[in-house]
């Protein structure tokens, strides 16, 4: 693949920094074009309006994380995100009612 040298990404949401992340490592600069002010310290934002609720990160979420920026599992956790098994500590509901809950291994892909 030609190396090019420079790639534009619009917005700076959650996808658009994971793009310019990728895309690093195929263009020689990527700028993030963002018409927000990123806060100093985290708290909601007024144009994001879901930034209130609860999120989780799946497992392989967490793995293609991991391979994009090593070591950001151990730096969330360090800064007080909470570690949590899905399938035991979640209620899911389905359009066939609420999932069985039981533990899971999922946690030992980190061990």
């Amino acid at each position: 693949m030609q190396h090019k040298s420079h790639a534009l990404v619009i917005g700076g949401s959650l996808t658009g920094l994971l793009m310019a992340r990728i895309l690093a490592n195929h263009f020689d600069l990527v700028t993030i074009v963002e018409r927000d002010v990123y806060p100093d310290q985290p708290m909601p934002r007024k144009v994001v309006p879901h930034s209130r609720f609860p999120h989780t990160l799946m497992l392989r979420g967490q793995q293609i994380f991991e391979q994009l920026f090593p070591g950001l599992r151990a730096e969330l956790i360090g800064r007080g995100a909470i570690e949590l098994d899905s399938m035991q500590d979640l209620i899911f509901f389905t359009s066939a009612g609420l999932a069985a809950r039981a533990p899971s291994d999922l946690g030992d892909f980190f061990q």
